[in-house]
């Protein structure tokens, strides 16, 4: 047998060895794949709770303010139409002397 030959009969037989190789790295690949994407996935979750929770915040915090807002808007009604009684009563005052 010629030294090409034997080469030829040697790969033969080694392709099944090589191929289990490759399938094993490859295997090997695709779990530490799969276990970064979990990792991802989790990150993504923990920060979308994150989120939510400073949102619920936030959202709590514009209500207040709203609440506050709308209780400075009836204080101002009521000074101004209690601002109006005072005047009209001195009016009226003021045209009885």
């Amino acid at each position: 047998m010629s030294d090409d030959q034997e080469d030829i009969e040697r790969i033969k037989q080694e392709k099944p060895k090589i191929a289990t190789v490759l399938l094993h790295q490859l295997s090997s690949e695709m779990l530490t794949m799969k276990k970064e994407i979990e990792e991802l996935q989790a990150e993504v979750k923990l920060n979308q709770l994150r989120h939510d929770d400073e949102m619920g915040d936030a959202n709590a915090n514009i209500i207040s303010l709203k609440t506050q807002i709308n209780a400075l808007h009836e204080w101002n009604k009521l000074k101004t139409t209690r601002n109006k009684q005072i005047e009209m009563r001195m009016q009226q005052l003021e045209e009885k002397e």
